[in-house]
């Protein structure tokens, strides 16, 4: 027989939450007050009566439901607890002895529902009753915990959503539980409602927007009675209007979402309201830093750690602690709405300043660390803040913010921008803020058209780039700037050579070295040395292009930058390769790959990958050769770096020879179309090797089919030439990226050492992080996981860890 209670009959299913009603079930065999706390509209209601239904077995005398949401008055908290469990009040004596000793004989579970407004009497009562009745467990829901002796404070999540950096199938997209909630309420309000290809992604889209809160994804579902999704998502900036429902049943705070955030910010301090509506001028995640230096006017640095752990407390700003440094975040919903506050207030300029001001000076400082040893720290860095760098920017572009601070801000991030592959998003920032700038000749701006040249050069558009470069070498010969004329020479030299121009590459590269060497400037030494080495490679100067790449080598490893490093080892293997020496080449590819993939740096990676798919070729794994240039292909593609888009296209071209002779040439005439498009030529130092490849392709066809193949391939889009590159592998279901053998218990000449590297690895842990746990140098984990890609045949960690999962290696 069930224990006697008073839940409350729920007219809606409840949707997931299995895993968190099992740990809270754990948790409250182990503590006699359980707190359930969470931002507003999160669901602890509904968990916490889930729990309670589960666990009525386990209380004989009852499990009683205590809402105070409705309470004004706190000396009203004993008394609804006294309603609930029909205890009377006894004339002349105070109610909680009488509901003491009501209680102690028994063994009851006693829920007390929205306790937030009514944080200190709910926290004396527990505490007295909890000191008096042995057998009574108590779980509360509330905005904060209760700080009672022996409390456990559990905060519930939002419902489980996909990640937005993954691209889910619309059909697996019902596995998530905010998806499942929405679709479920959605089908209560108009009954034909159903995922679908068309509507899918727009409702994933949806619920993350709405941080996967329950409530606010119930009103959203309400509104599919007369709008589509995709109009709902396109209208939630006025979501506090949008998102309401006339249930008269449910209380006022529940029906429209800014009720809800409203009875949260009414409960704060001055300070805290004050604090929460300030940090709404952040976007995704900030660290301690910034809050003091944006947000900390008016107090000292105490107070405002102290005003953080308020709002923390009352679930209205999230902590995270990533590599020991805590970041803090607002749901998106409770930023909107304290950013709605902030613009009553009429803080939002001067906190929009305050906050484009920071993220200049930390961008400035991110520069500097970017070309070192650290620069992968840096880029991680820089990632994180992305967000909130656009959020400048955007200020500085449309909201009469600091010209001059849009520029400094893009010329300080722009290799971060092109490391991490943000090339076309950079170039829109870029363009945006030389616009509102107009053209005054200072540094400045300068500095951002040499940046904006680099990003227009990395995707081939080389008249753009040149033009850039030009007005940045202008401006810098009118300002006496020597080291950033220098640089502007160097950068048109690269230019150049793209086009195929080696004698300007070299004459402007060496004009550049000139003024290097003149004021002593190292960094820019190297540069040029490396510069004119390709150049002179690409005419077939192999000797001389070695020297001079050993010699920029040399100088950027003393100098600590490491960028640099994988430029001239990938330049090496290069020039080492065409000279036929593959082992040596190979050995420079493998070092160039192990710190590109150190630094995340994607256009080296690519770039390396694509160097050892021609490696692969030439020694006779075409199989290989395609998987690389495949794996180059997409990182190139998403970048738009058309020339090195072409370059793959021949490569796989190359690799389909003797298979697929027809695919071949459209391929071919797919990258030669590329190539007339912007203007890059085939290197002299290619040229016989292309032109072999060309005509063995053509060989044993007629001329009809070997004509109609090439012209295919130029008649192409861009798109069309990826799919068909992307092919191959489905036209080689046996094409694996390693070389399989059945024996499960061979170890493949693995050392212990080189297995913990592999268990790292696959944990996810970077070079960097591996050689702290295992205590080695870095260089000591790169030549490990060098000598293990050799061993089990890969050409990267992720298919390293693939391969060894499958064996059972680890």
């Amino acid at each position: 027989m069930s224990a006697r209670n008073n839940l409350p009959q729920q007219l809606t299913s409840f949707i997931g939450r299995e895993r968190e009603i099992n740990e809270i079930d754990l948790l409250l065999g182990t503590t006699r007050i359980l707190s359930l706390t969470g931002t507003g509209g999160a669901g602890k209601t509904r968990l916490s009566l889930k729990v309670a239904a589960r666990a009525l077995e386990r209380y004989p005398d009852g499990v009683w439901f205590v809402g105070l949401a409705t309470l004004t008055n706190p000396a009203l908290v004993p008394q609804a607890v006294a309603t609930a469990l029909e205890v009377r009040e006894e004339p002349g004596r105070e109610l909680t002895p009488t509901l003491a000793e009501y209680i102690k004989p028994r063994k009851i579970l006693l829920v007390l529902d929205n306790c937030e407004h009514m944080v200190l009497p709910c926290l004396l009562l527990a505490d007295a009753l909890l000191h008096a009745c042995r057998d009574l467990t108590i779980l509360a829901t509330s905005r904060e915990a209760l700080n009672i002796e022996g409390e456990i404070a559990w905060q519930v999540p939002p419902l489980s959503l996909p990640d937005p950096r993954e691209h889910v199938p619309v059909e697996h997209l019902s596995r998530y539980e905010a998806i499942q909630l929405f679709v479920e309420r959605a089908v209560r309000i108009r009954s034909n409602f159903a995922l679908t290809s068309e509507n899918g992604h727009a409702v994933a889209e949806l619920c993350r927007q709405l941080d996967g809160l329950p409530l606010a994804i119930e009103l959203a579902a309400a509104r599919v009675r007369a709008m589509s999704v995709k109009e709902i998502v396109e209208r939630l900036d006025w979501r506090f209007k949008l998102l309401t429902h006339n249930v008269h049943d449910s209380e006022p705070r529940q029906q429209t979402l800014k009720a809800l955030i409203d009875w949260s910010y009414d409960l704060l301090g001055e300070g805290e309201k004050t604090l929460l509506r300030r940090l709404s001028v952040f976007v995704g995640s900030f660290t301690l830093d910034a809050v003091i230096a944006v947000c900390g006017e008016g107090w000292e640095e105490i107070e405002v750690l102290d005003l953080l752990g308020g709002l923390a407390e009352k679930s209205l700003i999230v902590v995270d602690e990533h590599q020991g440094e805590a970041r803090y975040r607002l749901l998106e919903t409770i930023r909107q709405y304290a950013l709605n506050r902030l613009k009553e207030a009429e803080e939002a300029a001067l906190l929009s300043d305050k906050h484009r001001d920071w993220y200049v000076g930390f961008a400035e400082r991110a520069q500097e660390g970017l070309s070192g040893e650290g620069s992968r720290v840096w880029l991680d860095r820089l990632e994180r803040e992305h967000d909130n760098i656009r959020a400048a920017l955007e200020w500085s572009a449309t909201h009469d913010g600091d010209a001059e601070a849009a520029l400094r801000l893009v010329g300080a991030v722009w290799r971060f921008w092109e490391t991490r592959g943000y090339i076309a998003e950079g170039r829109k920032w870029m363009t945006a803020a030389l616009n509102v700038s107009g053209s005054s000749p200072t540094l400045v701006r300068a500095k951002a058209l040499n940046a904006a040249g680099n990003l227009a050069l990395q995707q081939s558009d080389y008249s753009r780039a040149e033009e850039l470069y030009q007005g940045a070498l202008i401006l810098r010969r009118q300002l006496g700037d020597l080291p950033g004329s220098a640089k502007s020479l160097l950068n048109m030299g690269v230019a150049a050579r793209r086009r195929g121009e080696y004698e300007v590459a070299a004459r402007l590269t060496e004009e550049g070295l000139a003024i290097a060497r003149e004021i002593g400037d190292e960094e820019v030494i190297a540069t040029a040395l490396c510069n004119l080495g390709y150049a002179i490679q690409c005419q077939g100067n192999y000797e001389r292009a070695i020297e001079l790449h050993n010699e920029a080598l040399g100088i950027f490893r003393g100098l600590g930058r490491l960028p640099w490093v994988v430029i001239s080892l990938n330049n090496l293997g290069e020039a080492t390769q065409a000279q036929g020496d593959y082992g040596q080449a190979r050995a420079y590819f493998n070092d160039a790959l192990a710190k590109a993939e150190e630094l995340d740096d994607k256009p080296s990676i690519a770039g390396v990958k694509k160097n050892l798919g021609c490696l692969e070729n030439e020694q006779g794994n075409p199989k290989l050769a395609s998987e690389l240039y495949q794996e180059s292909l997409r990182i190139f593609h998403e970048q738009g770096d058309k020339q090195s888009v072409a370059q793959c296209l021949e490569g796989l071209a190359a690799a389909e020879l003797t298979s697929y002779q027809e695919r071949s040439l459209r391929l071919f005439g797919a990258a030669e179309s590329i190539r007339e498009n912007i203007g890059y030529p085939v290197p002299l130092s290619e040229r016989t090797h292309y032109d072999r490849n060309v005509t063995e392709a053509r060989a044993g066809l007629s001329d009809d089919v070997s004509g109609a193949a090439w012209e295919a391939g130029r008649l192409m889009s861009l798109d069309e030439a990826i799919r068909l590159a992307m092919e191959w592998l489905i036209l080689q279901p046996d094409n694996h990226v390693v070389k399989k053998t059945p024996a499960k218990d061979k170890k493949y000449g693995l050392t212990r050492r080189e297995l913990q590297v592999l268990r790292e690895v696959a944990a996810n842990l970077t070079d960097a992080e591996t050689s702290r746990k295992l205590n080695v140098d870095v260089r000591t984990v790169n030549a490990h996981m060098n000598s293990i890609r050799t061993k089990l045949h890969v050409t990267n960690r992720r298919a390293a860890v693939e391969f060894a999962r499958e064996q059972g290696l680890i």
